[in-house]
């Protein structure tokens, strides 16, 4: 739960939107929260593209919202988005993460709290993500996982501060694993908590065979950049090996560049300390790499 020295009292929660969600879905999206958890929440929404700090407003006896905004316009990114809220309450135990799109099923938010509560270790707690989960490695007994999905989960105050949060550099996709895998090489450990559960309308479940969309063009680009930072020139070259295989020349290509100027050059270096739990094992498959 949150220090009372933030004036809050509750379990942080924050979320990132546009003007179209604050006027079509948030409502919703607040209500769900409230009537899916027993535990008190306070919600902090920033609007990247109508920027503007508001009062806070009582949802229920249990849940209360506040929008904020950080003068940035257009989006400047998941990271960086999610870095700027965590800074409006830095002392907080935990936040928790969700998606705009993403709704949690009833005790989510309780199943993610009591993990987190397990060690004081964890750094990050992932939900169960409904109706696809990504291929990855989880241990079935300890929840041990190479990397935790960004769309609904629970992370520690005091990693998201030791880290510095996440690399904004990416923009959007694949910060997540970089997250992750920064957690583990900094002590934290990456769990899976299959009692949360997130069902999450993904607008890329169906996508069209025929176009590279926006998702898999950044992932493709960002697969190279991860590569590239946590592995040196010879991860970035077996990523690139492993893409030959699997997309055309020319979004490869494309994919290649956008990471050698656009990412890249502003990428904290990771340390790339050896840890068994980062890896990748082919092109957008993020594995633990314990024997």
């Amino acid at each position: 739960m949150i220090d009372q020295s933030d004036g809050v009292g509750a379990q942080a929660v924050q979320i990132v939107g546009d003007s179209e969600f604050l006027a079509n879905g948030l409502a919703h999206q607040l209500r769900v929260l409230s009537e899916v958890t027993s535990v008190n929440l306070a919600v902090r929404v920033l609007c990247y593209d109508n920027p503007r700090t508001g009062e806070v407003k009582t949802v229920s006896e249990s849940l209360t919202v506040q929008e904020v905004g950080d003068g940035c316009s257009p989006n400047q990114g998941f990271g960086h988005n999610h870095n700027f809220l965590f800074g409006t309450w830095p002392s907080s135990p935990s936040v928790i993460l969700l998606n705009p799109d993403c709704l949690p099923v009833h005790g989510s938010i309780e199943s993610l709290v009591r993990k987190f509560e397990e060690d004081s270790t964890i750094g990050i707690v992932e939900a169960r993500q409904w109706p696809f989960e990504h291929p990855k490695h989880r241990d079935p007994v300890t929840g041990d996982t190479s990397w935790a999905s960004g769309f609904f989960c629970l992370l520690s105050g005091p990693m998201m501060n030791a880290i510095g949060g996440f690399d904004p550099s990416y923009n959007m996709y694949l910060e997540d694993v970089d997250l992750s895998w920064t957690a583990w090489q900094s002590g934290f450990r990456v769990v899976y908590e299959p009692l949360a559960v997130g069902r999450h309308f993904t607008q890329s479940l169906f996508p069209r065979r025929d176009l590279l969309n926006v998702e898999q063009e950044m992932s493709l680009r960002n697969f190279l950049s991860i590569a590239y930072k946590f592995f040196g020139r010879q991860g970035f070259m077996r990523a690139y090996a492993m893409a030959e295989k699997q997309v055309s020349s020319e979004v490869l290509a494309d994919a290649t560049e956008g990471a050698k100027n656009d990412v890249i050059p502003y990428m904290r270096v990771a340390n790339r300390r050896r840890h068994p739990m980062v890896g990748f094992s082919d092109v957008l498959i993020f594995e633990g790499l314990r024997k």
